[in-house]
């Protein structure tokens, strides 16, 4: 009875999750520029891409998930084991320890992000940055919420990751994030005229002892960046938009044009920033209510006039407060498209993990009325006076109809559409289960029927052979693996989807372009090359040490540079590669 039952159960798996349309930029067009973290795999997101001057640059942080993990166990209070999934940095024998000086140089070392140019005149990379690293004696060392005990001390590197690239002024700049575990509230701030080696100048001015820095937008004469006055633990206190100041004789370089979290100090963060129908627009992280944006639409004023004038046009995180995170708004049409999140894929209460979701995409039009394109019909937390039932206008379910999808990390318009690229757990989430199988079968199974009877919408049937399902017989297992295989190899990574309309959407690909460990992609960047529209995709791949680990880079565009990349192929590897699990 069993090994009639369970079968169906599986295929119906495979059913869900099958592709609903192919590639519309044309199969295989996408080509890799640069894959396995620039040589390095501890190079763990293309978290910055832009063009400058005719060359592309991208920046990267360092041992992200090493860093995540570490953080999310110190919240739960107990360690999480990642090896299965990546090398770590060195040690950093304590970052406390009062007889080795605490962190070490080494492990210093292991996370200075970096900035890596492509040459479009002759298609070779080149690392034109990296950070570096300073020390915190005793009497230096500061005091950090999140570890408790002594203070912290030893080696740091300045940014273990540089989250941002932008250009203003004839200047490419980099924004650069201190350490995210400990969290050492560390901004930094360079440019350079040439992006060369060695040319890079220090503008963090009065914005030094900040932290996550985020967004970079011009808007009239000014660029404007967001950042987070430091707070309990991992989490910021507030944040504020700063405008680049056009006096830098005193070496201020930055004045605040909003109040911290616009009077709201559930307001941690302001992700992005983006210029949209004359007006500058912001979207901030709330694990209380869910997230904002705000918007402020007179650019003649001074700083200290900019700072009342801010108006939100979304709140409640639109309708669900598990809808915690606002993400990239791109301009298309006559829409601002926004994407929302949950941090790091679960949303905190009180600083603890409650639950998961998938993201939304909401638009607003010229008069600032929002719409949900993509979302929740059942919002999981809705504010009092919001619905309890919505459609959404693609009819597409949070997620993308997948509830793994967690980000819509960036947006981009290339060819008439917008591309919108998503960070998707399903391929860390799968291998998960697949190595918990092996050790633990029984625990498994139970942890898959509770899960399933707490949803509503899992049809009778679907429990029924979930109870059924067994786990401890060898030949059960080998096709449930067989199935977990074939789901990681085609729908694994992250995805991109693209609509001409803003409603009919379609996947570019949902397996991170046939490697699964590219399980997000950071960056969805048009630019202008040689007088042609190109496209350019930076990939989230936190996985060190494994073959198909680090960061890529993916684009579609002029003949000069795919006629660069054929004659350096050897330097590529093979974009149809399926790593091992």
């Amino acid at each position: 009875m069993k090994k009639r039952n369970w079968i169906p159960f599986l295929l119906l798996i495979a059913f869900l999750f099958c592709p609903v349309a192919g590639w519309s930029l044309g199969e295989g067009q996408l080509k890799p520029l640069a894959t396995g973290g620039f040589g390095d795999s501890a190079n763990s997101y293309s978290w910055g891409l832009t063009e400058f001057k005719g060359d592309i640059y991208v920046s990267t942080g360092r041992h992200h998930l090493w860093s995540v993990m570490t953080a999310v166990g110190s919240m739960i209070g107990e360690g999480i084991d990642i090896g299965a999934y990546i090398e770590g940095p060195p040690d950093p024998d304590s970052w406390q320890h009062p007889e080795t000086g605490g962190a070490t140089e080494a492990w210093a070392d292991a996370n200075r992000a970096e900035v890596w140019r492509l040459k479009a005149s002759d298609g070779k990379w080149e690392r034109v940055l990296q950070s570096g690293t300073y020390f915190l004696s005793f009497t230096d060392a500061i005091y950090s919420p999140q570890i408790p005990g002594l203070p912290l001390m030893g080696y740091y590197p300045n940014a273990y990751a540089y989250r941002t690239l932008g250009t203003f002024d004839g200047r490419i700049y980099v924004l650069g994030v201190g350490t995210w575990m400990p969290p050492i509230a560390n901004t930094t701030i360079l440019r350079s005229a040439s992006g060369n080696p060695g040319t890079w100048e220090v503008v963090s001015g009065n914005l030094a002892q900040t932290t996550n820095i985020r967004g970079f937008a011009q808007w009239g004469d000014h660029v404007y960046v967001a950042v987070a006055v430091p707070g309990d633990g991992i989490l910021a206190g507030g944040s504020v938009v700063y405008r680049k100041s056009n006096d830098e004789s005193a070496g201020v370089y930055w004045e605040p044009v909003s109040d911290i979290g616009f009077n709201n100090a559930d307001n941690e963060e302001v992700n992005y920033l983006q210029v949209f129908n004359d007006c500058l627009y912001a979207s901030t992280v709330n694990y209380d209510t869910g997230f904002e944006v705000w918007k402020t639409c007179n650019n003649t004023l001074g700083a200290a006039e900019m700072i009342s004038t801010w108006v939100n046009v979304i709140d409640g995180g639109f309708g669900d407060t598990w809808c915690q995170s606002g993400l990239h708004m791109e301009p298309f049409g006559d829409y601002l498209y926004v994407g929302t999140a949950v941090p790091i894929g679960m949303v905190l209460k009180d600083q603890q993990p409650v639950g998961s979701r998938g993201t939304d995409i909401i638009r607003i039009d010229t008069n600032d009325h929002a719409e949900l394109v993509v979302g929740a019909y059942i919002p999981s937390d809705p504010p009092e006076g919001w619905p309890t039932s919505r459609v959404p206008l693609s009819g597409l379910g949070a997620g993308f109809g997948n509830p793994l999808n967690v980000y819509s990390w960036h947006m981009g318009v290339y060819q008439g559409s917008l591309i919108v690229g998503t960070f998707d757990m399903t391929g860390i989430t799968l291998y998960t289960l697949k190595e918990q199988i092996k050790s633990a079968p029984e625990g498994v199974l139970e942890a898959i029927q509770d899960l399933a009877a707490s949803n509503n919408s899992i049809p009778e049937e679907l429990l029924g052979a979930l109870q059924i399902l067994d786990l401890t017989d060898p030949a059960q297992v080998a096709a449930v693996e067989y199935i977990i295989d074939y789901l990681i190899d085609q729908f694994g990574g992250g995805d991109l989807w693209q609509t001409k309309d803003g409603i009919n959407w379609k996947p570019l690909t949902l397996s991170g372009l046939g490697n699964w460990h590219n399980y997000g992609f950071r960056r969805v960047v048009p630019v202008q090359l040689d007088g042609e529209e190109a496209l350019f995709l930076g990939t989230a791949n936190p996985f060190t040490g494994i073959e198909g680990g680090g960061c890529e880079v993916w684009f579609d565009g002029p003949k000069s540079l795919r006629k660069l990349i054929k004659k350096n192929k050897k330097k590529a590897n093979n974009p149809d590669r399926r790593p091992g699990h």
